[in-house]
């Protein structure tokens, strides 16, 4: 969605809050205490978002000589706000060629990246007091894996981006060491007809002193993609604030309806999210299927099971179970949906697919559990 609307969101739940608690107005006033804390929250969550890189930045590029490139303790302070906004631009660093060692080397490895700053810094991590040159590639702020899904890590843009420098500080046939995840966009062949002398590197920035270390630079074409726990983890908490954030605007837009006569506005709904969006990617391997909307299916068919058991248990009303059941399971294909391109265990083409298969059974079970939550409400 558009990056002003969140913030927007949030500021509408603030102010509705607000009013709720200085008047006596219904139904605000019973729902005063979450619009405010949740709105609140939510606003002081997105404030960092202000400085995010926009859109297609255009960096100057005024230096013609490379730069040395070392860690400060504002970048590193940067990092968990972008672990929490990891599916968004957030911060970048100005394309170009830096170095790590006392000063540039035209004999050592040329490491290229993207210029989404927790890229950079792995890398940085991973090198530590090894002089190495580093070619930061202008990504519009992506990661090297999605970029080069998207067009935005190619070797025509290595090729432009060297182009800036004299031949000179480059050596004969530089070697340009790449991120295995970047030839999705980049195209070897390429970068070989144009006097370069491209090499294969690890998948994950930490196995880079290991390959530096070797006699020569062998390519890493076996190195493996594993969606092991700690990627789990990576992906549960920013995702999970996503999630929310779609349930807070779902749940002023049944404010809305409840301020015009319709049904109480259904708090549990916040709960059927947070649990989505935890279950699924912690519990990732063990919930059966290929696809993963077909893994959400499953996930959300289960819990929506319990509901419908918990909810007969309690004597609630049909229509209201039927309801919870129906967002359940169509907000578990969406989490799983959104994991298509999250994981380290797909692609740009079962992307498009699943989506395209997915996507409009999705929609009608979203507004299947919407109407029958209306219909619940004006039942006798």
């Amino acid at each position: 969605m558009p990056r002003y609307v969140p913030p927007l969101l949030a500021g509408v739940a603030t102010l509705l809050g607000l009013a709720g608690l200085w008047a006596d107005i219904e139904p605000l006033t019973r729902h005063a205490s979450w619009l405010v804390i949740f709105g609140g929250l939510t606003l002081a969550f997105l404030a960092p978002t202000a400085g995010f890189l926009p859109r297609s930045t255009s960096w100057p590029r005024v230096h013609r000589e490379p730069q040395p490139l070392r860690p400060s303790p504002a970048s590193w302070l940067k990092a968990p706000t972008m672990w929490l906004h990891a599916f968004q631009r957030s911060y970048a660093v100005e394309p170009g060629l830096y170095y790590t060692g006392a000063s540039w080397d035209p004999e050592a490895p040329l490491l290229v990246t993207g210029n989404y700053l927790l890229s950079v810094q792995a890398v940085l991590r991973a090198v530590g007091q090894r002089s190495v040159g580093l070619l930061v590639v202008d990504t519009d702020g992506i990661n090297v894996w999605c970029a080069a899904g998207k067009g935005r890590f190619s070797a025509q843009l290595i090729m432009a981006e060297l182009g800036r420098y004299d031949e000179a500080l480059l050596g004969e046939r530089p070697r340009l060491v790449l991120p295995k995840l970047s030839l999705a966009g980049v195209k070897l062949k390429t970068l070989r007809a144009l006097g370069m002398n491209p090499v294969i590197g690890p998948v994950h920035a930490r196995d880079l002193p290991a390959f530096l270390d070797g006699e020569t630079l062998k390519h890493r074409r076996t190195d493996r993609v594993l969606f092991g726990w700690r990627a789990r983890l990576f992906c549960w908490l920013p995702g999970l604030v996503q999630y929310l954030g779609y349930g807070l605007a779902a749940l002023l837009a049944l404010l809305g309806v409840e301020a015009l006569g319709g049904p109480d506005t259904p708090l549990g709904l916040l709960a059927i999210v947070a649990w989505l969006g935890t279950a699924y990617p912690l519990l990732f391997p063990w919930i059966p299927g290929r696809r993963f909307a077909v893994k959400g299916i499953w996930l959300g068919g289960a819990t929506a099971i319990g509901l419908l058991a918990g909810g007969v248990l309690v004597g609630a009303s049909v229509w209201l179970i039927t309801s919870a059941a129906l967002f359940t399971l169509a907000m578990a294909i969406f989490v799983g949906l959104s994991f298509t391109g999250n994981s380290a265990v797909s692609n740009y083409s079962e992307v498009r697919t699943e989506i395209a298969r997915f996507l409009p059974v999705d929609v009608i079970l979203f507004i299947a559990a919407l109407v029958t939550f209306l219909l619940g409400g004006t039942a006798p």
